[in-house]
């Protein structure tokens, strides 16, 4: 298993673990492109072109946030601080992670020091049983 693939899988189960908590984002579902949605309800993390945004965190294949705190909100810019790590770093950090946009058009997710990712729309749950 590779360590990208581990702290991946580690940031997009973190928001699960201990007593529950209020979600830091003021949203209601999981926002992706085609390969997020589909990583997101897989469990599958094979596809290195997924990218998900859940309440809590923010995952794609090289970087990802857990997050801690909703910094700042305004009608189409949200601002949270959250642990995050990059492709080819060390361990994770403290940052900031900007997301715009609006459900209608769809969020983009930018990580301190990176491009903006996105457009993000809603994820369609599937019914159970279904293979994604």
């Amino acid at each position: 298993m590779s360590l990208r693939f581990a702290l991946t899988t580690l940031v997009a189960t973190l928001g699960s673990i201990g007593p529950a908590s209020a979600a830091v984002l003021p949203i209601i579902g999981v926002y992706g492109n085609a390969a997020g949605c589909q990583t997101y309800y897989s469990g599958n993390f094979d596809n290195d072109e997924f990218q998900f945004l859940t309440p809590d965190t923010f995952s794609s294949y090289g970087s990802g946030c857990d997050f801690a705190e909703l910094v700042s909100a305004s009608d189409d810019t949200l601002v949270v601080s959250g642990l995050c790590f990059g492709e080819g770093e060390e361990g994770s950090q403290t940052g900031t992670v900007t997301i715009t946009g609006s459900a209608d058009t769809g969020l983009y997710v930018e990580l301190e020091g990176l491009d903006k990712l996105g457009p993000l729309s809603l994820c369609t749950p599937k019914p159970s049983g279904v293979l994604i």
